[in-house]
Order: C-alpha cells, then sequence, then structure tokens
C-alpha cells in the first residue's frame, strides 16, 4: 500500500504530529508499505526526498513555514503526486494545509481517507494569540475554514470555532483518529466526529531496542522537554523550579518563540547553577536523556493531546511529573506518575520535591517496558486503514 501522510509543517521540523508520523512511516517501511508525505516546502532534512512540497513561506525566525490555499497550488500539487506514481490512502494529520491539499487530492482520485487530529486548535490558538484571542481566534479559524473550503470547491459560510473546522474536515474521512481517550472523548463532545478510534503516537522499537544501559545521573536531575512556546508553560516550571526546596538539577530541551524568555528567567531567577539549557537535539539523543533523568516533567494543561513526551518517558520506565490530570489519567498502572496541581508555581514546586525526594536515591538503569511501543500503534492504524479501504469500496 502507498500511503500520503500531510501534515502542516516540514517531517523533519519540531513538534509532536511531525515526530510521531515520522515514527509511523517507519514502521509501515518495515511492514511492507511505502510513504509519501506532503507538507510544506522546500525543506531539508532526511525526509525531503520521500516529501511532495506544498508551496509556502518560512515564518521569520523559525523552521516552520505556511503553506499556500489557494486552488492553483493544489491542483499543481496533485499531479507532483499522481507524477509519484500516486497514492492508495490518504492519511490527514494536519488540520490547515496540509488537509486542504491533501482533502483536494482525495476528493479528485476518490481516494479513502483517514484523519488524525494531532491538535486542540481551540486551546493553542488561544495560547499563540494571548490577549488578542477573543476576536483573533475566530478570524484565524475563519480565513482558513475559508480558504480550505475554495481549495475544495465548497460553497458555505468559513466556519468561526476551530472544533467545527476540524469537524469539516472529518466530514470528508472514512475514519477518525485521536491519540488518547481524552483527546477522543473532547471530539466527540463538540460534535467533530461520532466515532473516534483511538490510536497512539508510539515511541520507536529501533530506539527502545538498542538504547543499552543509561545509568541515571549522579545528581538528582528532571528533563523537560517540548517546544518553547506559550501553551507548553516553560516560564510558570522555572517558577517552580525556582521555589523547590530541594536542590534537584534540571535539563531543559527545545526551542520556539519563548527561547529568549526562559533565559532570561534562568538569569533573573538565579537558576544558572541548577538549570542548563540544551536546546533541540536528535531523537535518539532526547530519548537517552530522558532515560538517565531521574524524572521526565510536563507541564502544559489543556492543550495536550496525548502528551509525546510523558509516553515516551514511560515506555522507558522513567517516572513523570505531569500538570494535566486527564494526561495522568491515562498513563498504564506500573508508570510512577506525580499529578501536580494545574495551576501556581508554589504547588508545582512541592510535588518536584516530593518527585525528587522520592527518586533522589537510585542510581544504575532502568529496563525500557512494553507500552507505547510503535509497531503496536502501527499495526493497530493498518486495522484503521483497512476499514477505510473496505467502506471506501462499498
Amino acid at each position: 500500500m502507498r500511503i500520503l501522510i500531510s501534515l502542516d509543517q516540514p517531517a523533519d521540523s519540531l513538534g509532536g504530529a511531525q515526530q510521531s508520523a515520522v515514527l509511523q512511516a517507519e514502521e509501515l517501511a518495515r511492514a511492507g508499505h511505502e510513504v509519501l508525505f506532503l507538507a510544506p516546502g522546500p525543506h531539508p532534512g532526511p525526509h525531503a526526498a520521500a516529501t511532495v512540497p506544498i508551496p509556502g513561506v518560512g515564518l521569520p525566525g523559525q523552521e516552520y513555514r505556511t503553506g499556500s490555499l489557494t486552488r492553483r497550488a493544489a491542483r499543481r500539487v496533485s499531479r507532483q503526486i499522481d507524477a509519484r506514481g500516486g497514492v492508495d490512502l490518504v492519511h490527514v494529520q494536519g488540520d490547515y494545509w496540509g488537509a486542504a491539499h491533501a482533502l483536494f487530492h482525495a476528493r479528485h482520485r476518490g481516494l479513502p481517507v483517514v484523519v488524525t487530529f494531532h491538535n486542540n486548535l481551540a486551546v493553542g490558538l488561544a495560547a499563540v494569540l494571548g490577549p488578542a484571542a477573543r476576536l483573533g481566534v475566530p478570524a484565524v479559524t475563519a480565513a482558513v475554514s475559508g480558504a480550505m473550503d475554495h481549495v475544495l470547491g465548497v460553497r458555505r459560510r468559513p466556519a468561526l470555532d476551530p472544533w467545527r473546522h476540524l469537524g469539516r474536515i472529518a466530514e470528508q474521512a472514512r475514519q477518525v483518529v485521536a491519540p488518547s481517550a481524552h483527546f477522543a472523548a473532547d471530539l466527540r463532545a463538540h460534535g467533530v466526529a461520532e466515532e473516534v478510534t483511538v490510536v497512539a503516537n508510539g515511541v520507536a522499537d529501533r530506539v527502545l531496542d538498542g538504547i543499552g544501559a543509561v545509568p541515571l545521573a549522579e545528581r538528582t536531575t528532571f528533563v523537560w522537554s517540548g517546544r518553547l512556546s506559550a501553551e507548553k508553560r516553560p516560564l510558570e516550571f522555572l517558577e517552580a523550579v525556582a521555589a523547590m526546596r530541594e536542590p534537584a538539577a534540571v535539563d531543559l530541551y527545545g526551542d520556539g518563540p519563548l527561547r529568549e524568555q526562559v533565559a532570561a528567567a534562568v538569569r533573573r531567577l538565579g537558576l544558572e547553577h541548577r538549570v542548563r539549557l540544551r536546546g533541540r537535539v536528535p531523537y535518539e539523543g532526547m530519548l537517552t536523556a530522558i532515560a538517565g533523568a531521574h524524572a521526565l516533567v510536563q507541564t502544559s494543561v489543556g492543550f495536550e493531546t496525548q502528551g509525546m513526551t510523558v509516553a515516551e518517558a514511560v515506555a522507558l520506565g522513567t517516572p513523570v511529573v505531569v500538570c494535566d490530570e486527564r494526561i495522568a489519567a491515562e498513563l498504564p498502572a506500573s508508570a510512577r506518575v506525580w499529578q501536580a496541581p494545574e495551576r501556581g508555581a508554589q504547588a508545582l514546586a512541592a510535588v518536584l520535591d516530593d518527585a525528587a525526594g522520592a527518586t533522589a536515591g537510585e542510581h544504575g538503569v532502568r529496563a525500557p517496558g512494553t507500552a507505547f511501543r510503535q509497531s503496536t500503534q502501527t499495526a493497530a492504524m493498518l486495522e484503521v486503514y483497512d476499514a477505510a479501504c473496505r467502506a471506501t469500496r462499498h
């Protein structure tokens, strides 16, 4: 089977949806299938050769790109997909230009469509827009929704609500997928889709099997990993670290629009001796760092549709501290989890102190478990693909 996976950002850019898609493609290839990416380009990286580029413009100071939302561009992209041998199934994993171009191709070729919703657009847009969210969220949603309908040749009023926009994407799918039960419940509650299959984002088998013995850091160390942006709450995390009683060290990984503010907060709070800003590292390096940490901390609330770094930590046997109770509720019983209150630096600091105290004396190595292995998740996704193909034939 040849599968088109569409994304809103290049496959090799920073972000959970992109990393998830790359891991899916690797495992699908091992199962004998072929993946073609559809994403804004041009963009350098290992998967550039396997990508049909959507005409796009780079965002100033970032690795991200916007994609064109015109019918002319969609026709050109569709011809490029055909020139690469065509595909048997379209898997939409973007919500904007990635969705529009993939759905255009599927409509004009009569292909089955599967949609995975990775992003909570309502929360994410509000966090990015900040004080302008009340007017900005409907405006951005209407602009993208209207442009997508134009590309697809649909005449209707643009959607003002992000959930309604997702619903319009879901209308064209044979199967709708969410990476967690809590986000599937959100999609159903907001009328996006009545039936949603849960297939979690996984962790690469090759890394879990080959990571070897990673000794725990001698000093009690927490890892925080993610995009440095408002919805991830890195600044709130640093405030909590400064309020801790235990002198735990912190390795903070990632990059993003709050990079300078994060560095300034480390200096302002006097944390230079405890917090190391590691920047962005390759996937294997990130998993090795998590495996050697005493705990992984995730501070976002209400935004994560699964929480990939938490899944990675659990797969590696590393304890986790989470602020989002819905993420904590879905972790396997074998996971070591500290649930922090959703808001408040002092309350989070108290939980971090508890985790530091409980793990301070631990040494040696931890063995990866069986949770969240990508091979298991890809096998489940192949069943979804089969269902979509059967529904399309009928």
